[in-house]
C-alpha cells in the first residue's frame, strides 16, 4: 500500500483493508532514559506528600501509565484532566466521578490559559493538613508541601509546570520527553515541585491504546498510515458524535459507512479533487485529523470510564483500521484547519495542510504542550 504522504488517491484504495492485520499490532517504544526515569521515581516518590497525575481530559485511560498505581503506592494523589477545555463536559463529570470512587481527588485544568491551578494549591493544602500538623506536634519545623507532576509526554506537562510556576522553568517543545532532568522548583510560599519527565508504556498492550492516541496526535502522523488513521477517527466519531460529524462535512447519510467511506464522502464534500475526479486522500485526512485536534468538531471526549461502557450498548461500526508502527517520537498536534482545499493545489505549493482553501493562517487550537 503507497504511504499517503506519497500522494495517495482513491486508486490506491479498491477496498478497505481487513482488521485482522491490526489485531496483531503491539507498539514498542520505551526509551533508555525513561527506564533510567522510572528507577528515579521509585527513589523520589518517596520525598514528596503528594502527586499531580497529568492525564489528557479526551482521553483519560489511555493517557495514563498502567504502572502509575504500582508506582504512586498510597500517596496521595490528584487527578488532574488537562485540556479540559476541548473535552466533552458530559463525559469528563463521568470522568470525575470514577476517578473519586478510585479514592482519588479530580480537577480540571488548561496548561495554557492556566484554568484549575488555584484548585490544586487548595487540593494540596488539604490532603497534607493532617500530616503537616502532626509534624509540627511532633516538634518538626514547618516545611513546604512537597509534590510531583507525573504524566506520559504530550499531555502537557511543561506547559503546565511553566504555568503553575509562573515562568519557564520547564523546556517546553515538540519532541517528546523534552523535560528529562529533575528540578525542584518553588510553586507557592508553601509549595515545592519536582517535576519528573513523562513515562510511556514499556509496549502499548491494545491497539485500541495506540489508536487514540494517535487520533490526538499523541503519536507521529509521519510514522502513521494518515489515510487509514483518518478513516478510523471518522468511524469512531460516526459512533459518538454523528449530528456533528454530518454538520462539520456535510454528509448526508452515514448509517452503514465504514470509516473509508466516510473519509471519501467527505473529501468530495470539501472539494479535495485531483486530475479525474478522484479524492486526495492525504490532503482530506491532514484536514479531518487537524480539524478535530483543533477542536473545529467540538468539545469530543473518545474515552468514558469502565463503568459507563458497560452501561452502553456497542454500535455497529465498520472502522479502517490504521497500521501503527513501532513509535520513535511524540509530538504535539499541528492546528487546526478550517475549509476546504479546492481552489489551489496544496501540494505543489508545499503549503501546510491546515491552512484555510491552502492560503489561510492556522488558529490557535490551545492544542500544543
Amino acid at each position: 500500500m503507497m504511504r499517503p504522504g506519497n500522494g495517495t488517491t482513491t486508486g490506491d484504495f479498491h477496498a478497505a483493508p481487513k482488521k485482522e492485520r491490526y489485531n496483531s499490532v503491539v507498539i514498542q517504544w520505551f526509551p533508555g532514559h525513561m527506564t533510567k526515569t522510572r528507577r528515579q521515581m521509585q527513589d523520589t516518590i518517596k520525598l514528596v506528600d503528594v502527586v499531580i497525575e497529568l492525564l489528557d481530559a479526551r482521553i483519560p485511560m489511555s493517557s495514563r501509565n498502567p504502572d502509575i498505581d504500582w508506582l504512586v503506592g498510597q500517596k496521595p494523589r490528584i487527578v488532574a484532566l488537562n485540556k479540559s477545555d476541548l473535552a466533552d463536559e458530559a463525559v469528563s463529570r463521568q470522568w470525575e466521578i470514577w476517578f473519586r470512587s478510585q479514592g482519588l481527588e479530580v480537577i480540571y485544568t488548561n496548561a495554557l490559559s492556566g484554568n484549575g491551578l488555584k484548585d490544586i494549591y487548595k487540593q494540596l493544602r488539604a490532603l497534607t493538613q493532617v500530616k503537616l500538623e502532626s509534624a509540627l506536634r511532633r516538634g518538626r519545623l514547618q516545611r513546604p508541601i512537597r509534590t510531583m507532576v507525573v504524566g506520559i509526554p504530550n499531555v502537557g506537562k511543561s506547559a503546565f509546570i511553566n504555568k503553575i510556576a509562573g515562568k519557564a522553568v520547564a523546556q517546553t517543545g515538540d519532541k517528546p520527553g523534552v523535560t528529562r532532568s529533575q528540578q525542584w522548583v518553588r510553586i507557592h510560599p508553601e509549595i515545592q515541585l519536582l517535576d519528573t519527565p513523562g513515562i510511556l508504556w514499556p509496549k502499548f498492550e491494545d491497539v485500541e491504546t495506540g489508536l487514540v492516541l494517535a487520533f490526538t496526535g499523541a503519536i507521529k502522523d509521519d510514522i502513521m498510515d494518515t489515510t487509514e488513521l483518518a478513516a478510523n477517527l471518522l468511524a469512531r466519531l460516526a459512533v459518538l458524535y454523528p449530528a456533528r460529524l454530518m454538520e462539520r462535512y456535510k454528509l448526508q447519510d452515514i448509517a452503514g459507512k465504514n470509516g473509508m467511506q466516510l473519509l471519501l464522502e467527505a473529501g468530495k464534500r470539501r472539494g479535495c479533487l485531483i486530475a479525474g475526479g478522484e479524492v486526495d486522500l492525504h490532503r482530506i485526512s491532514a484536514i479531518i485529523l487537524d480539524e478535530f485536534r483543533g477542536a473545529k468538531l467540538g468539545r469530543v471526549s473518545l474515552e468514558k470510564p469502565p463503568m459507563v461502557e458497560k452501561k452502553q450498548q456497542k454500535s455497529e461500526t465498520k472502522p479502517v483500521h490504521a497500521p501503527i508502527q513501532d513509535t520513535g517520537a511524540i509530538i504535539p498536534e499541528e492546528d487546526a484547519s478550517e475549509e476546504n482545499c479546492a481552489p489551489l493545489n496544496c501540494a505543489s505549493q508545499n503549503i501546510p495542510a491546515s491552512s484555510q482553501d491552502c492560503g489561510e493562517s492556522p488558529d490557535e487550537s490551545g492544542m500544543k504542550e
